[in-house]
């Protein structure tokens, strides 16, 4: 098999061969899964059949398990706000839609809880929650290469997270582009009225979210990576699917705090 590059960028740049795509002509996205990284809580299956312990980070397709005081690091590309209805989990949990922030459905929830999105919202005997994706670029320990692809999920008491995350990014001086940001996952443990569980914690790359960035001068690369998912995603053909609740959405689902 022939594997000249067909571009002559160098770096993290997605390697492209002349054979590039033969064979997936007729696969689509709802033919492939994003993978979620999803964050081992007591009662996950791969936690009680002893392939991980609890707070350590989970790939949901590859099964791959990140220790959760290491993490990885990881490059943001889009985020997306959805409203995710669920079958109560004794019915099964399964999803059984997504709705954009201003669809009837959402605000007819919104006004029965007093005009609020923050609380428990419900389609008739669903669940919906409100729902913060972040895709983006799984990278290795230099911050350059990409490693694969990954949406963070964020629901419930994950939310707080996620903002002060987006809060931090859009403060820096110039708003730089998304892409150009880098942190590591790792996570860390909560304590509720209802008992403790691991949550994820989002830290800069380097000593702070300004030094973490990506330069146009030096990482061009890895920034056209990034802008390369974000197009991806915005054209659909990278999107979220989730078919039943995961299990690190135990504690923050049924033992929320409100």
């Amino acid at each position: 098999m022939s594997k000249e590059l067909t571009t002559n960028a160098t770096g993290t740049d997605l390697l492209k061969y002349e054979d590039t795509g033969v064979g997936f002509e007729d696969v689509g996205s709802d033919d492939m899964i994003l993978p979620f990284i999803k964050v081992a809580q007591a009662l996950t299956p791969e936690v009680e059949d002893q392939i991980c312990k609890s707070g350590d980070l989970i790939n949901t397709v590859s099964g791959e398990v990140y220790p959760g005081d290491e993490g990885f690091v990881f490059q943001p590309c889009h985020i997306q706000t959805l409203f995710v209805e669920w079958e109560p989990r004794a019915s099964g949990g399964a999803m059984v839609g997504k709705y954009e922030p201003h669809d009837e459905t959402v605000q007819a929830a919104i006004a029965d809880n007093a005009g609020s999105d923050f609380g428990k919202l419900s389609v008739g005997d669903n669940d919906l929650v409100k729902t913060m994706y972040v895709y983006g670029l799984m990278l290795d320990d230099t911050g350059l290469e990409v490693d694969g692809f990954a949406i963070l999920s964020f629901s419930q008491t994950k939310l707080k997270i996620v903002k002060r995350w987006i809060t931090a990014m859009s403060m820096l001086r110039g708003k730089p582009s998304i892409y150009r940001n880098r942190a590591v996952i790792t996570t860390q443990k909560e304590k509720n009225d209802f008992g403790t569980f691991y949550n994820f914690k989002i830290g800069p790359f380097d000593t702070s979210p300004l030094k973490s960035l990506l330069s146009p001068e030096e990482h061009g690369a890895t920034i056209q990576a990034g802008a390369d998912f974000r197009a991806m995603v915005l054209s659909g053909a990278a999107q979220a699917h989730e078919n039943t609740k995961t299990d690190d959405d135990t504690a923050t689902d049924d033992e929320i705090p409100f």
